[in-house]
């Protein structure tokens, strides 16, 4: 198997899952069903997750990292938490 790039493997979708308020969970799913169409053209929950991230990454980047991505923190291991079914 070719080996990837690195564009790929940083491009790849993840799977993450993380818990909201309902109210934040309904506020967006009528907004995603408001602005399914132009200009936003907004359509899944996965697709307004993304566009929320990366314009906090953005903002967190500007204001705490001199606009650069942020990389492991030094000494600190990364933490993983396994979910067993």
């Amino acid at each position: 198997m070719p080996k990837r790039n690195n564009l790929e493997d940083r491009d790849r979708a993840v799977t993450r899952t993380f818990s909201i308020p309902q109210w934040m969970a309904d506020e967006i799913e009528n907004a995603i069903d408001h602005l399914a169409g132009p200009p936003l053209h907004l359509r899944t929950n996965a697709e307004f997750a993304r566009r929320a991230f990366s314009e906090y990454l953005e903002k967190i980047r500007r204001a705490h990292n001199g606009s650069r991505p942020f990389g492991p923190a030094p000494g600190r291991p990364k933490v993983v938490k396994t979910i067993t079914r």
